[in-house]
């Protein structure tokens, strides 16, 4: 029989997924599938989560490739900070990979070509290694602990999309990693013949307060990137050109560097715990990146405003700044923090 949640409950939904075993998981929104997924208050902070999204999935002779190249650019963005390393971008010593090794029953080797891959800028896929090989060594890379691979396809119409390519995908992940393996899916795809193989007692994620209509227009415009990973502590997101421009500035700036950290947990009044962009703790700031593909449906505005709530009434003053403003009016952005700074230091008492 299908599982079915509604409203705030896709994680719990998703964690449910065995590894080893794929699931399809149909959704009436990718959309806002994905806003729910990755900005809603997470009491599992330890599992990592890691989404490869397109809108044509890939043919089954490229899907391998193509899906490696990808998780090569989620390991890069993790890296140094593999299987416990924190010395720098240097080579863990060799004593040092032989213990990883014989904990992970990985191999050194691998680990070696791979790291000097990414000390060289390049993508962290080690060749001469067969793609399983290669697979099971960058989800290690990407996490220790539980990992969650969502493959999500974003089309609601059956007779444009192929899908055999990503459900073969799908499927070699799952026997392959010890991550947990989702295909998320418009509903309209529900029934396609090319999922027989992997939509066996599927999942449905549906939002019950309200009715979805099937005929918005996408509103489409810029998409930061496609491949999502988080949570990744303490350090701006490689993966967000936005985040990355706003700490070399921040860095530079001789009022504002040092006060500021970037992905950090916050626990509010109510027990939620939600990861903010940028925490400046001790007055009790937090500044929000905001990319528009996450953060422009109603789930991502009901969720952004819940959050602000409980942000706002523990204390914190919360300033959200657009990805494109960042990447275009760099300046203006930077003295709205600036501004923020001095209001928290003339106004200690105020939480906005």
């Amino acid at each position: 029989m299908p599982t079915t949640s509604s409203d705030a409950t896709l994680r719990d939904l998703l964690r449910q997924v065995p590894p080893g075993v794929p699931k399809c998981v149909f959704v009436e929104t990718v959309d806002e599938a994905l806003s729910a997924l990755e900005l809603s208050p997470d009491a599992e902070p330890e599992r990592r989560w890691v989404v490869l999204r397109w809108r044509e999935p890939p043919r089954i002779d490229e899907a391998i490739r193509l899906v490696l190249g990808e998780l090569a650019s989620v390991a890069g963005a993790v890296w140094p900070d593999w299987f416990g390393f924190s010395h720098g971008s240097d080579l863990p010593s060799p004593d040092r990979l032989i213990e990883v090794a014989q904990r992970t029953s990985l191999s050194p080797d691998w680990i070696r070509h791979a790291w000097k891959d990414c000390q060289q800028g390049r993508l962290p896929l080690a060749a001469d290694y067969p793609p399983v090989v290669t697979m099971r060594h960058l989800t290690a890379a990407i996490t220790e602990d539980e990992l969650t691979i969502v493959l999500a396809v974003d089309s609601d119409n059956p007779s444009s999309v192929h899908l055999d390519g990503i459900c073969r995908m799908t499927q070699w992940l799952a026997a392959n990693s010890p991550a947990h393996c989702c295909l998320l899916l418009n509903t309209a795809l529900y029934g396609s013949s090319e999922l027989a193989s992997v939509d066996y007692e599927p999942l449905f994620w549906t939002l019950a307060s309200r009715q979805v209509n099937r005929h918005e227009p996408n509103s489409g415009g810029p998409e930061e990137n496609k491949v999502r990973l988080w949570p990744l502590l303490g350090r701006p997101h490689p993966l967000s050109p936005g985040e990355q421009k706003l700490y070399q500035t921040l860095q530079a700036d001789p009022v504002l560097a040092g006060q500021f950290q970037f992905n950090c947990p916050v626990t509010t009044w109510r027990g939620s715990t939600y990861f903010v962009d940028l925490l400046a703790d001790a007055l009790k700031i937090v500044v929000e990146v905001d990319g528009y593909r996450h953060h422009s449906n109603r789930v991502a505005f009901g969720i952004d405003r819940q959050r602000d709530y409980e942000l706002h009434t523990s204390g914190y003053l919360v300033l959200r700044l657009p990805h494109d403003e960042i990447m275009q009016n760099l300046e203006a952005c930077m003295e709205k923090i600036r501004h923020f700074l001095r209001f928290r230091q003339q106004h200690p008492k105020q939480t906005g």
